[in-house]
């Protein structure tokens, strides 16, 4: 049978092949889960663009993503941004208007003056390994790791986000990061490691079973 599933950023990949559960987060406005582990299933879940998801068996990887919110108060009515740099989206709770920066490929996030941020960063999950068969599917890849931290200083500064894409072949996610010069220090979240092959009926020396890869943690 295939291994176990990759680990996500809310629990451990258990030995019936399912990845473990991510983590929900609500920094954009909205509940969403990143980080799950990979399956063994041999059918593409875990794709997902911004989900940091390990691939299922011999599947790719979900690329990582970076997400930074801050808090403008409704005397914002204007929604004027306070900062450039990717995907710029706003929602309001209680009486706190937020401004979200949402980066999924690569860029700069740059502040016009000191922000309190929240900021959320997922690196790429690792790939699913290689299969013999429908009964010896390989090992779901590891979710990509994850940092979730509130209330940090990012100064007027250029800073530069790295988004780390999904495994791909039998290969680990890329790290995601956040670096600059105006930062206490820089933020970078691991990639997940790749699953482990499966058993192939005929093995020979370029198709033995292999262990998974080392990777992040949530």
């Amino acid at each position: 049978p295939g291994g176990g599933g990759g680990g996500g950023a809310g629990s451990i990949g258990n030995t019936n092949g399912t990845g473990g559960i991510g983590k929900e987060y609500d920094i954009t406005g909205s509940l969403i889960t990143y980080s799950t582990g990979g399956n063994s299933t041999g059918s593409p879940t875990n794709s997902n663009n911004g989900s940091g998801d390990g691939g299922d068996s011999e599947e790719s990887g979900g690329d990582g993503v970076v997400i930074v919110r801050f808090a403008e108060y409704l005397s914002n009515t204007l929604n004027i941004p306070k900062a450039t740099g990717g995907i710029i989206s706003y929602y309001t709770l209680g009486n706190v208007n937020y401004c979200v920066h949402t980066f999924l490929d690569s860029g700069s996030f740059i502040p016009e003056s000191s922000l309190q941020v929240d900021y959320l960063i997922v690196a790429g999950g690792g790939s699913g390994g290689s299969g013999g068969d429908q009964a010896n599917e390989g090992a779901g890849g590891g979710a990509g790791g994850l940092i979730y931290q509130a209330g940090i200083t990012f100064n007027n500064s250029t800073d530069t986000i790295t988004i780390g894409k999904g495994g791909s072949e039998n290969s680990d996610g890329e790290n995601s990061s956040i670096t600059g010069y105006g930062l206490s220090s820089n933020y970078i979240a691991i990639g997940g490691g790749r699953g482990g092959h499966g058993h192939y009926p005929h093995k020979s020396s370029n198709n033995k079973q292999s262990n998974g890869a080392n990777g992040g943690s949530g």
